[in-house]
């Protein structure tokens, strides 16, 4: 029986656990490195009610909004534009994009793609 990522991400919430279906989908969700695109309620929603209860940490946060690259805790702030991983962050990253509106988050999607990035999903997927 397929369990759907809804139904895990509320069984996570409510119990504090996960279903036993996911248990391969979160350790490879584990080993990979985050990449979050989207600095603002949407991220914060996914950081603090899924990666923070799964304990992973974003390697990068990428918004349009930070017009020079930081380092804070780890985790690399910046934009896009400046932004620029090695080959095997590009074939190997996950990102996850955390924006709302679907006409940006589309077009989001199709400048990571053509920046070199393999790996990406929306957050409501």
């Amino acid at each position: 029986m397929s369990v759907s990522i809804i139904d895990s991400i509320k069984q996570i919430l409510d119990n504090n656990t996960y279903p036993a279906e996911l248990e391969f989908s979160l350790e490879q969700l584990a080993s990979k490195t985050i990449i979050l695109y989207g600095a603002g309620n949407g991220m914060d929603s996914l950081y603090m009610f899924v990666l923070n209860k799964l304990n992973i940490k974003p390697a990068a946060v990428l918004d349009n909004k930070f017009l020079e690259e930081n380092k804070t805790n780890g985790i690399v702030y910046s934009c896009l534009k400046n932004y620029n991983p090695d080959r095997e962050i590009l074939e190997n990253a996950l990102v996850i994009i955390t924006l709302g509106n679907v006409a940006v988050r589309n077009e989001v999607r199709n400048d990571l793609v053509c920046k070199g990035f393999r790996n990406i999903i929306f957050s409501t997927d």
